[in-house]
Formats: C-alpha cells, sequence, structure tokens
C-alpha cells in the first residue's frame, strides 16, 4: 500500500497563537504533518494538540531572504493518537500566524523522517527548498512563504491559503525539490520526506524465505514441521516456528503476522 492524503486544515491569526481543528477524527497511527509561519522577532515555534501528541521539528525554522522578521518551519507526529483534535501553533512574540496541518496514513510509525531535508531563502518567483536524498514511495512534503503561490509541478496543495503553502506528493525518484512558482519576492521554502510502511507477503510453504525491499535486505526465518532456524539481515535477526498453522515471528521493532502476511513497520 501507497502512502495516503487524508485530510488538511489551514488557519491565520494576527496574534501569538493560532489554531485549526482538523474537520473529521485524526486516526490513531497516522502521521500528522504542520507547517508554521511566524511574523515574529523570535523564531521559536511550537505546536501542541488537545490529543497529547508529541509534535517534533522535521526542519527549521527557516528565516525569510533579507533578514526579516517572518520565520516557517515543519512540525510533525507519527504514529498519532486518535480523536476529535485541534492543533496550536504558538509563538510569544508573533504579530501574524499561519498554520497549515495535513493527515497522512500507511507511513511508517517509528522514526519516518528520511533524512534532513532541505531548506533555503531567495527573492524571485520560484521558491524550492533545494535538493536532497530520499527514497522511492516516500511522502516529500515542502513549505514556502511568498504571495500567490502555486504548487510545483507533481505536488498539491494542501492548504487554503496562497501565503503559506503545504503541498505533497509521493516521488519515484531517489532526489526531491520542494518547488513552487508565485510572485517574485522575498521567499524561504522547506522540504521533508517521510517513509512509507513496508508490507511484506511471505509464503508459508518453505523451511526458509527471504524478502529484499528496496535497499532494505530483511531475512525471514520460517520454520516449519518442527525443523527451527535463525537468520540475520544487517542488524535484524529474525526467528520463529509454526505450530498448528500459525507463524510466530519475532523482530527487533514493530512486526503483525497473521498466517502468510508479515507487516513491517
Amino acid at each position: 500500500m501507497a502512502i495516503a492524503f487524508i485530510q488538511s486544515k489551514q488557519n491565520t491569526a494576527s496574534t501569538t497563537s493560532v489554531a485549526i481543528t482538523f474537520t473529521s477524527n485524526n486516526t490513531a497511527g497516522n502521521l500528522l504533518v504542520v507547517g508554521v509561519e511566524a511574523n515574529s522577532t523570535s523564531s521559536v515555534i511550537t505546536v501542541s494538540d488537545t490529543l497529547g501528541n508529541t509534535y517534533s521539528s522535521a526542519i527549521g525554522p527557516t528565516q525569510i531572504n533579507g533578514g526579516g522578521n517572518q520565520w516557517i518551519q515543519i512540525f510533525y507526529v507519527p504514529n498519532c493518537l486518535g480523536g476529535a483534535n485541534t492543533v496550536t501553533a504558538s509563538n510569544s512574540s508573533a504579530t501574524y500566524m499561519n498554520i497549515v496541518g495535513a493527515e497522512y496514513s500507511v507511513v511508517k510509525t517509528a522514526s519516518p523522517l528520511d533524512g534532513a531535508g532541505a531548506s533555503a531563502a531567495g527573492n524571485n518567483a520560484t521558491p524550492a527548498s533545494g535538493t536532497f536524498t530520499v527514497t522511492v514511495d516516500d511522502l516529500i512534503v515542502g513549505f514556502a512563504l511568498l504571495s500567490n503561490m502555486v504548487a510545483g509541478s507533481g505536488f498539491t496543495s494542501r492548504g487554503t491559503d496562497t501565503y503559506s503553502m503545504l503541498e505533497d506528493k509521493i516521488t519515484s525518484s531517489t532526489s526531491a525539490n520542494a518547488t513552487f512558482t508565485a510572485d517574485s519576492g522575498n521567499w524561504a521554502a522547506q522540504g521533508v520526506a517521510f517513509l512509507p510502511i513496508v508490507d511484506v507477503t511471505v509464503s508459508l510453504t518453505g523451511v526458509l524465505a527471504t524478502a529484499s525491499v528496496g535497499t532494505i535486505g530483511i531475512a525471514i526465518a520460517l520454520a516449519l514441521s518442527g525443523v527451527s532456524g535463525t537468520v540475520s539481515a544487517g542488524n535484524i535477526t529474525a526467528s520463529g516456528g509454526v505450530t498448528q498453522g500459525r507463524a510466530d515471528l519475532y523482530l527487533g521493532h514493530k512486526t503483525v503476522v497473521t498466517d502468510n502476511l508479515v507487516t513491517l513497520g
């Protein structure tokens, strides 16, 4: 399964905090991504929500070109809690704030951020984060600040405001650049990538099965009819046995096994 966009919401406020309430309940285990703009002398932005999720900085903060008092930053929550949710961004010195939040499914629930991303600032009509290394099938999220923005080629805008824009796409490449077009002027832009959950289907008709997914080698040892075994791939060791047709596998991270389907998250 591929990463899927679920919903988004955007809001602005001429004060030190701004909030959005997702239209539908967040689904437990999904990824939340929040882009924040703050017009402020301070770069310190914090994000919290009513579900009690903990938000981490994906990148930033990035200051608009020319040293103006405008900052952008992307935050995220992997494996979010489920339920009705209001997300608030704050900056103690802000005179104006803009927040856009998006929810995605089928994203890794632990350590989903793929690399460091990229950020940049400039003065022209083509804001861009700059290139950064990613993995095929990653979710690429871009966030930028400039007037009358349009999402870049292949990207989809997830907000209602064309001054602070969050965009995304699923990449088929190992290199990404979050690009936009807009009026010419000073801008700031960021881009980050998130890894999908990897699904591996293993047949339980043999003694040993090995699956290679992308650049990640996953070795899975299956013991059938009383035959046991252990196999290692990198820092992952798997061993197990089948009793009355049920597979029991033990890996060093989240593993769900239902007969013939092994889901690694």
